[in-house]
């Protein structure tokens, strides 16, 4: 199998020696062993038992598997692309397609940013204290800090007043 991994460690063995040392001060700054080593083994079983295929360990639940949350994702994520920054040597890749990629249309909304606002301008949420003030008044009292700033954030977004 070939992997980001074992690309990188190519690169190093084919690096001139002349060059080894700042490549590998290059990798090093990436600290993408220390951030990627648990997230990476977790992901690795989880795609040998259950995405890549299905084993028979986990249909009888013999083995709990790992299910990332958005943040684990992105922190791999981020670990990936500065891990393909450091081995792309000065060479800056898209990892968007270009409508998505604001270094090439700068602040421009994307289909899906206009989608999603969309459902959230219309959410029942956000609408609440304007169209069911009397059920605003019981369930505002029972929302988290998050979860109010998120609301108000779109609130202010669709230039609705905050609550």
């Amino acid at each position: 199998m070939f992997t980001l991994t074992r690309f990188k460690n190519r690169v190093r063995e084919l690096v001139k020696k002349e060059y080894r040392g700042p490549f590998e001060l290059r990798l090093k700054e990436t600290r993408f062993e220390n951030q990627t080593a648990v997230l990476l083994a977790k992901a690795r079983n989880l795609r040998d038992h259950r995405i890549g295929h299905t084993t028979r360990e986990f249909m009888a639940g013999d083995i709990k598997l790992f299910r990332p949350n958005i943040t684990e994702l992105k922190e791999l994520r981020d670990a990936l692309n500065s891990l393909l920054n450091a081995l792309a040597f000065n060479v800056e890749y898209s990892m968007l397609p270009i409508p998505y990629d604001a270094r090439v249309i700068p602040q421009r909304k994307t289909d899906i940013e206009q989608i999603l606002d969309c459902i959230a301008r219309d959410s029942f949420y956000l609408n609440m204290p304007e169209q069911r003030a009397e059920r605003w008044k019981y369930r505002r009292p029972h929302l988290n800090e998050d979860k109010l700033k998120a609301i108000n954030h779109y609130r202010r977004k669709f230039d609705l007043p905050e609550v």
